[in-house]
């Protein structure tokens, strides 16, 4: 009786449209930044626009000296960055999601987390913008610092609305 071992190359196919629309979202946007301050007036409201990258590329992964794991992974990089005096500047909020199809289909902005699907949506009003189908991250456990009250994510838009426990908020502008 003779035996072997199977070693096929495992192809995950590239993303469907509907995955790429939780990377390719809206370019540099703006926000409206409401942020708690120390001094006399209490808050400060300024209008910022992010930097934002998307990046979508075949990852390999060898398991052994027979068998490649090729997938997909892509992410979402949102700065909101105030610059207060050249060449300081202030991050508002720094936030990446990543998704991968590694082993199936999964989002989240915390590389700690193990990635996870079936993700509930809920309903939100953005700058009197009434939204389905939200993602509100902080409310599904991804984020393991307490830094953040709400962070809304759209497909196909981004980080609409992100509301720190300080009430401090950045609100994407539409």
């Amino acid at each position: 009786l003779i035996s072997c071992t199977h070693h096929p190359d495992e192809t995950h196919d590239p993303f469907t449209s509907n995955q790429l629309l939780w990377i390719n979202n809206i370019k540099n946007p703006t926000y409206k930044v409401i942020t708690k301050t120390t001094d006399s007036s209490g808050i400060r409201i300024d209008t910022i626009i992010s930097t934002s990258t998307s990046i979508d590329d075949k990852r390999y992964v060898s398991i052994n000296d027979d068998y490649t794991l090729i997938y997909y992974q892509g992410s979402y990089e949102l700065n909101i960055v105030k610059y207060v005096q050249n060449p300081h500047f202030n991050y508002f909020t720094h936030l990446i999601l990543y998704i991968s199809n590694y082993k199936d289909f999964g989002v989240t902005i915390d590389p700690d987390y193990n990635y996870k699907t079936n993700l509930p949506t809920d309903t939100a009003t953005v700058n009197g913008i009434f939204y389905n189908d939200i993602y509100n991250f902080a409310n599904a456990g991804f984020y393991s610092v307490n830094e953040y009250k709400k962070i809304y994510f759209r497909k196909g838009v981004g980080f609409i609305y992100i509301e720190k426990t300080d009430g401090s908020v950045a609100i994407m502008l539409q």
